[in-house]
C-alpha cells in the first residue's frame, strides 16, 4: 500500500507589467510605467523600452503589444540586468511611422521556468 504524496509548488511570483506610449512621434510613457520604465527613440516607429525592475527576470513568458491606431508592430525582447523591448510600428503601408500602443509583459522570477 502507497501514502499519498505531496505535490507542492514554489511560488512563481509572477508579474504583469505593462507599459503605455504616448505621443506619437515625441515618445512618452504614460501612467504609473513612467515611474519603472525608460523609453527611447532610435528612428521613426522604432523604440527600446527598458523596464527598471529591481532584479532580472528568469523567464518572460510572453509580451504582447496593442496599437492605438492601424498597423502592426514587431517586437524583440531580451533580459540582462533589466528586461528590455524594441519595438517597431509600421502603419498599414507598411511603412515605419510613429504609433503609440501599449506593451503587456508577463514574467516569472521562478528560474525552474525557464527551459
Amino acid at each position: 500500500m502507497f501514502g499519498a504524496q505531496t505535490i507542492s509548488s514554489p511560488q512563481r511570483q509572477v508579474s504583469l507589467l505593462t507599459v503605455s506610449k504616448v505621443g506619437g512621434a515625441t515618445p512618452a510613457l504614460e501612467g504609473l510605467c513612467a515611474y519603472f520604465c525608460t523609453i527611447s527613440k532610435l528612428g521613426t516607429g522604432h523604440y527600446k523600452i527598458v523596464l527598471n525592475v529591481p532584479r532580472p527576470y528568469e523567464q518572460v513568458s510572453q509580451i504582447s503589444i496593442c496599437l492605438h491606431d492601424l498597423g502592426f508592430a514587431h517586437k524583440v525582447y531580451a533580459t540582462s540586468n533589466n528586461l528590455e523591448v524594441v519595438v517597431k510600428t509600421f502603419d498599414t503601408s507598411e511603412v515605419a511611422a510613429d504609433l503609440d500602443f501599449d506593451l503587456i509583459a508577463v514574467a516569472s522570477f521562478a528560474r525552474d521556468l525557464v527551459s
